[in-house]
């Protein structure tokens, strides 16, 4: 038990029966008077062995912190520091210490666990208030001491005073490697303003309850009533599993293993077998753990709500997502009971105490008497006649009472409830009855309906016009809502006023509804936004901010765990949980974001690089996001911004974002670093060359009506071969089941063989067929997929001018026909077989017209074959659309898939190349090498598990490409740990930085000779193959 500002002095005796207690009164007062607050104390059960640790935990000019460290003899040997920071307050004139808190001497062992009063708030633990000092050296230092908060969030402490605020200056923080043990949570309030709060550490294995087991009668057994019993139970089950990662792999495991142990019990020359089945049991269990972990990375998104995300956690490594603990023992008097049995009999034994009044039987007796002789005296109101005020309530009296209640949303007398509730179009009927709420507001301004919520707003020059405007806008919305009875929550109803002079910033809107002020807000959210007044983002950034600090710590928990290390994996949850929530809707107000807001999101990527990566904090920032395969945000701006211009450009002619587009509408630049996001994007474009072709609008609307959406029966898709074969085939044998397949289907009248080709997957795409009519050649089809494309739209491409060019040849007068398509890419048949009304794309959908015409009379199959495997036809198109390829591309129209794939690539390279001209590091700090930027360049980054490397691998990789390796003299010298950066085995004071280590020092020549086959290879050829540097460095110790 951990107490801080106990407030007790020498002179004060402080015992709790069964506990030991260690305390640490503080010596100084913190304020001018001769005051002592403060100080802490430690209580530990009787029995449970400890030991007092005197090493100092707070800095030596430190003289407000007060710190008391004990270690906990138990299987983990814990090691707890009970910590107090006294908030020493500036404006505070009694105040005369000066706040000299660090938490550099604070314990980081794998084992320390850290209870405190920090006072001092971050986001990571605190959402309520705004980060402060402490909090954020607090912040820091987890961050690189790979500590986790186990704060859920929740606040800590209420303010005694009006407001009565909430916040949460209590934190606990505990190694990476406890993150499964720990359970935190808030209990009932005491006397106290702050929140008692209690963390369960799991010490060792839970032990398995072992049941005896019974030994049923099966000749009595009633087997219909048992099927009936097990069908229900069955129906009634939950349909996710509680244990999300136990598969029937796992089960199988364990159950082999609980065999072989039997086995070794009664006969110990089996004890091997069962060792062996015991480690694969727990390698099955970790590679289910890392599925269930993969798929659950997969599902995350940014509406992903933290605490479930918390529970799957939990849930996955082997926990319940609850704290509920069935077997927890209950304490009746000096005796604990922990059967369900005893609690039953404890429970009626203290109810059965207390259900009398007064307890003894006697005076119970007494007045149960006096009660049954108080009911037989007549009521003095009515003698028992139920006349006057006793008499029953008439039917009008009833109505009456009824009419004068409030109208809220139960139903009344007419069955019919005052607001649309329960039914799946009450939102739709909703939107449709206020639909009109616009028509009457005046020219000059619009309005936004979502939902119940309104948005009202109105452009000018000056701001009385438009609010003069506005107040028209809401005596017309008064109007309307009085006469169609509607309430408008003029609680929730606020202003605000966006300009760019200063002055008028300060200025509130003076606006009235029903004779009420408007209440004036100095920022508002809109769709999820935060707007101020200048509209730059600072509150918006705030918030974002704090979201991703809460959901990076899901990051930390999971980085240090067997089951969820992976890179990759860190990679994942960090871009669909974390990142997206500056993603959203970023393209439109990130690059308006000035320099110091972009400082503030690149802070909480950079915690999540080195997370994923392992690399440490003084890692060079571009290093960091190149090892971590992410884009800063200062160049994700720019390509988000791109993005969402190209997508607008290609929406509906009259669309008011496309008038944004247009030069002459081009709004004023604001500030030097705010271009805009039209601007920016239409300037990225220019330069990655989009402006040379055309854009292919988008599919608003499908040709297919959804009455008509299911496929014709007549038009077949088959994606598999007669005979399933393993990826790396020989191509002989792909090719044999290919013509094995075809031979199955019907004898085709028409036959064609598609493909489509694309540089590099990109650029120049060809699209290519050759059409069979009764067997003999009749078509080479050649078309240009476009100067930048992707394989997937060119395959399309191709399957559209095929099916082209079959309806051309086909007349009414042609019996029913076999037509078979024959295309290489799997892709593509599987997004066309989801239906003509799933397509997105304008080719997929002409694709769909063409196969519901033919299909009307003819058989279409469409099969899959596997491409270069030497099937004749499939060869042939590849050819012919490779021939395609070099057609002039110009007049072919750009997809957004295509366009958006090219504006990534092309920021990202921007990024890159801007990053070899960076300012380089002082000769003092360790530095990248020369080839670094050709190593890890575009597409290079292959993160540790995509390799085969371990986390532990990976991480020693990335640090030693970085040149901050603890495996490198230069980098020990960096932080302190050595005298001097020369290396140890050289003479001169050679300087040991990567270059040296990896490639010419003369100590690891033969080494090198073995692993890279050279003893003098250029870091370039060095990490060309990652596997290597790490034989390297294990064969050299240093891993």
């Amino acid at each position: 038990m951990f107490l801080q500002e106990t407030k007790l002095t020498s002179k004060d005796t402080f015992r709790i029966h069964g506990y030991h207690v260690i305390r640490r009164d503080r010596t100084r007062g913190r304020r001018a008077e001769t005051t002592f607050g403060g100080g802490e104390a430690t209580l530990i059960r009787e029995g449970t062995p400890f030991t007092v640790l005197d090493s100092r935990c707070t800095a030596p000019e430190d003289e407000t912190t007060d710190a008391l460290q004990v270690e906990l003899q138990c299987p983990l040997r814990i090691k707890t520091l009970n910590v107090y920071v006294p908030p020493i307050r500036a404006s505070s004139m009694s105040d005369t210490p000066t706040q000299h808190f660090t938490p550099d001497q604070w314990p980081h062992d794998t084992n320390a666990m850290i209870f405190g009063d920090v006072n001092g708030h971050s986001a990571a633990w605190d959402p309520l208030v705004e980060e402060d000092a402490i909090g954020e050296q607090v912040q820091e230092w987890i961050s690189q001491r790979d500590f986790v908060v186990a704060n859920s969030g929740a606040p800590t402490r209420q303010s005694p005073a009006p407001p009565y605020a909430l916040s949460t200056p209590d934190i606990t923080l505990h190694h990476s490697t406890l993150t499964n043990r720990v359970e935190w949570e808030t209990l009932t309030a005491l006397p106290s303003d702050h929140f008692p709060i209690l963390v369960k550490v799991r010490v060792g294995k839970r032990k398995k309850e072992e049941k005896r087991k019974t030994k049923p009668s099966f000749k009595k057994a009633d087997w219909a009533l048992f099927e009936k019993i097990i069908e229900e139970k069955l129906a009634a089950s939950p349909e996710r599993d509680p244990v999300p990662w136990w598969t029937e792999e796992v089960d199988e495991a364990v159950r082999r293993r609980d065999e072989l142990r039997a086995q070794a019990k009664a006969d110990p020359a089996a004890g091997a077998a069962w060792r062996e089945a015991a480690k694969e049991a727990s390698l099955t269990i970790t590679k289910a753990r890392q599925e269930s972990r993969r798929t659950f990375a997969s599902g995350l998104s940014l509406r992903s709500d933290v605490g479930q995300v918390w529970s799957t956690i939990r849930a996955i490594d082997g926990r319940s997502a609850t704290t509920r603990r069935d077997d927890a023992t209950l304490r009746v008097g000096n005796r604990r009971t922990s059967k369900d049995s005893e609690k039953a009999d404890a429970f009626m034994r203290v109810y059965s105490a207390v259900s009398h009044l007064p307890p003894r039987v006697r005076e119970d007796r007494r007045v149960t008497h006096e009660l049954t002789d108080f009911l037989r005296t007549p009521c003095t109101q009515c003698g028992h006649s139920r006349r006057g005020c006793c008499s029953p309530f008439s039917e009008a009296e009833m109505t009456e009472e009824l009419s004068r209640l409030p109208a809220r949303k139960a139903a009344g007398l007419d069955r019919i409830a005052n607001e649309m509730l329960g039914a799946v179009t009450s939102p739709a009927l909703f939107n449709l009855f206020i639909n009109d709420i616009t028509d009457d507001f005046p020219p000059g301004v619009s309005a936004s309906l979502y939902a119940d919520d309104l948005a009202i707003w109105c452009s000018d020059r000056d701001v009385s016009a438009a609010e003069t405007k506005v107040q028209r806008a809401l005596d017309s919305l008064e109007e309307w809502a009085r006469r169609w009875k509607m309430v408008v929550s003029l609680e929730k109803t606020t202003s605000t006023i966006f300009t760019l002079d200063p002055a008028e910033a300060r200025r509130e809107a003076a606006l009235h509804f029903q004779g009420q002020p408007v209440k004036f807000s100095p920022t508002t959210t809109f769709l999820g936004i935060t707007l101020d007044r200048s509209l730059t983002f600072t509150g918006h950034v705030k918030t974002i901010k704090a979201k991703m600090l809460q959901r990076n710590n899901v990051l930390r928990a999971i980085s240090g765990t067997t089951w969820g290390c992976s890179p990759s994996d860190l990679r994942s949850t960090y871009l669909a949980f974390s990142r997206a929530c500056a993603d959203y809707a970023a393209g439109a107000w990130m690059p308006g974001l000035s320099e110091s807001g972009l400082r503030e999101l690149e802070t909480v990527q950079r915690q999540a690089c080195r997370t994923i990566t392992g690399c440490v904090r003084s890692t060079p920032v571009d290093a960091l996001a190149r090892e971590a395969d992410l884009l800063p945000f200062s160049a994700r701006r720019r390509q988000l911004a791109a993005v969402a211009m190209e997508r607008h450009s290609r929406d509906l002619p009259g669309d008011p974002v496309q008038r944004i587009l247009l030069p002459e509408n081009r709004p004023r630049q604001r500030l030097r670093y705010d271009r805009g996001w039209a601007r920016t994007g239409q300037e990225i474009s220019k330069d990655a060359g989009l402006d040379d072709f055309p854009r292919e609008p988008f599919l608003v609307v499908a040709s297919t009506p959804p009455w008509e959406s299911p496929p014709p029966p007549t038009v077949l898709f088959h994606t598999g071969l007669v005979r399933p074969l393993p990826q790396n085939a020989p191509a002989e044998q792909r090719r044999t089941a290919a013509e094995e397949t075809l031979a199955g289907l019907p004898n085709p009248d028409v036959q064609a063989f598609t493909d489509g080709s694309a540089t590099a997957g990109t650029e120049r795409g060809g699209a290519g067929a050759v059409v069979y009519r009764s067997g003999r050649e009749v078509k080479r089809i050649r078309a240009p997929a476009g100067r930048f494309t992707s394989s997937y739209t060119a395959e399309l491409l191709a399957l559209r001018e095929t099916l082209k060019y079959i309806e051309s040849i086909l007349t009414d007068q042609d019996p029913a026909l076999n037509i078979q398509l024959c295309t290489d890419s799997l892709s593509s048949l599987m997004r066309l077989r989801e239906g003509p009304a799933n397509q997105t794309e304008r080719v997929a959908d002409q694709v769909w017209l063409s196969l519901r015409r033919l299909g009307r009379r003819h058989r279409v199959d469409l099969q899959w074959v596997p491409g270069h495997a030497g099937v004749a036809g499939n060869e042939i198109a590849d050819a012919v659309a490779r021939e395609a390829a070099e057609l002039p591309q110009d007049g072919t129209p750009i997809t957004f898939a295509a366009a958006k794939s090219l504006l990534k690539r092309h920021v990202s390279r921007e990024w890159v190349e801007s990053t070899r001209h960076s300012r380089p590091a002082p000769a003092t700090r360790p530095h990248l090498s020369h080839d670094y930027h050709d190593v890890v360049g575009p597409g290079r980054v292959r993160l540790a598990d995509r390799l085969g490397l371990s986390r532990r691998e990976g991480t020693a990789l990335a640090r030693l490409r970085t040149g901050h390796s603890p495996a490198l003299q230069a980098y020990r010298h960096f932080i302190g740990a050595e005298e001097d950066d020369g290396c140890p085995t050289c003479d001169g004071g050679v300087r040991e930085d990567a270059e040296h280590f990896l490639t010419s020092c003369p100590a690891t020549a033969r080494v090198r000779h073995d692993v890279f086959g050279r003893e003098d290879p250029t870091l370039r050829e060095v990490f060309a193959d990652p596997c290597r540097v790490i034989e390297f460095l294990r064969r050299l110790g240093r891993l």
